[in-house]
C-alpha cells in the first residue's frame, strides 16, 4: 500500500508540475484537490498507519499479562483516551508528580503507565523502588512537525512508555 501510494503521489506531483510547465491553469482546480486527497490518503494509510500491534496495544498486553486481579491502573498523561479502550479496565488519572508518588506509595499493588522522562524523574522521588514491567518505544505521529521530517532526531522524535508496579 505504501509503495502504491508513493507511485500515485509521484504521478500527481508530476501532473502538477506539467500543469505549471505548460501553463495549463484550467486543470489546476481539478488537479489540486485530487492530488491533495491522494497525498492525505497515502500518509494516513501508509506512513502514519504504523505497525501492529500499536504501542498502546502492547502496553495493554503488558498490563493484562502481569495483572492478577483488581489492581488499580494509573495513567500519567500517557495514552489517556486509548488505554482504557484497549485494556477494557478503569484507569486512575494521574495529573502531577505528587499524585503519582501517592499512587505508587499505595499499600496495595498498583500499575502506573507513564513516559520515560516522567519515570526517570519520579524514580528519584518515590519512596518505594518501582518494578519495571516493560516499556514500549514508538513514533508518536501526533507530534510530527516539518522539522521532524526534515531533520529527524530519534532521541526527540521517539517516545518511550514505561509500565511500572510498586510491588
Amino acid at each position: 500500500v505504501t509503495w502504491a501510494g508513493i507511485v500515485v503521489v509521484s504521478l500527481a506531483a508530476g501532473a502538477l508540475a506539467m500543469t505549471a510547465v505548460r501553463r495549463s491553469w484550467h486543470w489546476l482546480p481539478i488537479l489540486m484537490p485530487v492530488s491533495s486527497a491522494l497525498l492525505l490518503l497515502t500518509l494516513q494509510f501508509g506512513a502514519f498507519a504504523g505497525k501492529r500491534p500499536e504501542a498502546v496495544e502492547q502496553v495493554a498486553a503488558l498490563i493484562h499479562a502481569n495483572r492478577f486481579g483488581g489492581e488499580p491502573i494509573g495513567e500519567y498523561e500517557t495514552f489517556v483516551r486509548n488505554l482504557p479502550f484497549y485494556t477494557r479496565l478503569k484507569q486512575v488519572p494521574i495529573t502531577d508528580d505528587s499524585s503519582a508518588i501517592a499512587f505508587l506509595n499505595s499499600t496495595e499493588r498498583v500499575f502506573l503507565v507513564l513516559n520515560q522522562r516522567d519515570f526517570n524523574r519520579l524514580q528519584k522521588m518515590v519512596g518505594v523502588t518501582p518494578h519495571v514491567i516493560g516499556q514500549v518505544t514508538y513514533w508518536n505521529t501526533a507530534g510530527v512537525r516539518l522539522r521532524t521530517l526534515l531533520l529527524p532526531e530519534p532521541e526527540e522524535d521517539l517516545d518511550t512508555v514505561v509500565v511500572i508496579s510498586n510491588r
